[in-house]
C-alpha cells in the first residue's frame, strides 16, 4: 500500500517540476536581456546542476535496486535457515549456508557504499555549482556598479531574478529527489500488476 501511495504523488512532482522549470526559463530570459554575461552564467550552470544531479541519481537508483535485490536475497537465506535449522544441522551445511550469507553481506555493503556515493556526490556538488554561480554573478554585477554602468535599480533587478531563478532550481532538485525515490516502488507496483504465477517476483 506505501508503493501504490508513492505512486500517487507523482503527478504532483511532476507538475511542480514543469512549473519551476518554467519559473527559470522565464528568470533566465528576463537576466539574459538585462544582463547577457549574468544570464548565460547563471543559466549554464543551473542546467549542467540539473543534468549532474539526474544523473547521479540514475546510478543512486541502479545500485538501490541491486542493495534491495541481495537484501532480498538475504532475509531468504536467514528464512531457509530459521525454517530448516533441523535439516541444515542435520546435513551439516552450517559452513556452506553461512558463507553463501557473508558473501551476499559483503556484495550488499559494497554496492551500498556506492550508492550512498552517488547520493552524496549528486547533493553535494551541485550545490557547489550553484554557489559558484552565485559568486560569479554577485562578483560581476559589483564590478559594473563600480564601473557605473550599473544602478542600484538594475542591480536589485538582478539579484532578485537570480534569487527567484536559484530557489527554482532548489525546489527541481528537491522535487527529482523525491520523484527518484519513487522509481522503486514504481517498478514493484509494475512487477506485482504484471506478474504471472510462473514468474518469480524480485
Amino acid at each position: 500500500f506505501q508503493d501504490v501511495t508513492t505512486c500517487q504523488r507523482i503527478p504532483d512532482y511532476l507538475f511542480e517540476i514543469i512549473l519551476k522549470a518554467v519559473t527559470i526559463i522565464a528568470d533566465a530570459v528576463i537576466l539574459v536581456f538585462v544582463d547577457p554575461l549574468i544570464g548565460g552564467i547563471t543559466l549554464g550552470l543551473t542546467a549542467a546542476s540539473i543534468v549532474i544531479f539526474i544523473a547521479h541519481m540514475k546510478k543512486r537508483d541502479h545500485y538501490a535496486e541491486l542493495r534491495r535485490a541481495h537484501q532480498d536475497e538475504i532475509s531468504g537465506l536467514m528464512s531457509q535457515i530459521i525454517d530448516g535449522h533441523k535439516e541444515v544441522h542435520a546435513f551439516n551445511l552450517e559452513n556452506s549456508l553461512r558463507t553463501i550469507l557473508n558473501r551476499e553481506k559483503r556484495e550488499w555493503k559494497r554496492i551500498y557504499l556506492k550508492q550512498r556515493w552517488h547520493n552524496d556526490l549528486g547533493r553535494a556538488l551541485t550545490p557547489f555549482l550553484q554557489g559558484i554561480g552565485r559568486v560569479l554573478a554577485y562578483f560581476i554585477a559589483g564590478t559594473l556598479i563600480l564601473k557605473g554602468e550599473y544602478n542600484i535599480a538594475t542591480l536589485v533587478l538582478v539579484v532578485g531574478y537570480y534569487e527567484n531563478m536559484h530557489d527554482s532550481y532548489d525546489g527541481i532538485v528537491s522535487t527529482l529527489y523525491e520523484l527518484s525515490k519513487s522509481k522503486v516502488a514504481i517498478n514493484r507496483v509494475h512487477k506485482l500488476l504484471n506478474y504471472r504465477p510462473n514468474k518469480k517476483l524480485k
